[in-house]
């Protein structure tokens, strides 16, 4: 069965934070990107990216598309990967700290939708990444510099989760039509090699 399921649109929800201690510390999201994630089951990052496809002359109608129930071998097919990519700021060196959690949530647009207000727009499905990284300045010359974050998995400044399309429908999972969007968020607590505390 066909479903088209029109675009997965990106809309910002960043989390940025600062440490209270003197030494402060930053981290946050700096693009948030939709793939097709190398087609079948979006497995493979970010893939090809689809989120603002022009060259169809029709932005809306051929960008982040799900339009089947299984697996697909192209574009567009039954899943996408949601990727993010983060970075951080210390003040201070040597510094070193690990990103605790990445995570993705999920949302349906409605009649007065806000993405970035959780009352409007509440996540439908919630994807949780844990311990993904670290931010690590030892040198005093990256010392206020902003630093990529790199995924140890795949070499590359993406973080990538997959979303098949599917998400609770009073209790059964299933696809239906419409348009969605993504909040991603990024935290960390950590104590730091001094005792200080990160809470981000």
């Amino acid at each position: 069965m066909k479903n088209k399921l029109s675009g997965l649109l990106c809309f910002l929800a960043l989390l940025a934070g600062f440490a209270a201690s003197a030494s402060a510390q930053n981290l946050y999201i700096t693009t948030m990107t939709v793939g097709d994630g190398g087609y079948t089951y979006c497995n493979n990052g970010l893939g090809t990216e689809r989120s603002f496809i022009t060259s169809g002359g029709n932005v809306w109608n051929d960008s982040s598309l799900i339009q089947f129930e299984r697996p697909q071998t192209g574009y567009p097919g039954s899943c996408l990967s949601l990727c993010v990519a983060m970075q951080c700021v210390v003040t201070s060196t040597p510094s070193s700290f690990g990103i605790d959690d990445l995570t993705f949530e999920v949302f349906k647009f409605g009649p007065g939708a806000n993405p970035l207000d959780p009352a409007s727009t509440p996540p439908i499905k919630t994807i949780s990444m844990y311990n993904i990284g670290t931010c690590t300045c030892e040198s005093p010359a990256c010392a206020g510099d902003a630093l990529d974050i790199t995924n140890s998995l795949t070499g590359q400044k993406l973080f990538c989760a997959s979303w098949d399309g599917y998400y609770n429908l009073n209790g059964f999972f299933g696809k239906t039509n419409g348009i969605y969007g993504y909040r991603a968020k990024v935290t960390t607590r950590q104590t730091t090699r001094d005792g200080t505390s990160i809470d981000i």
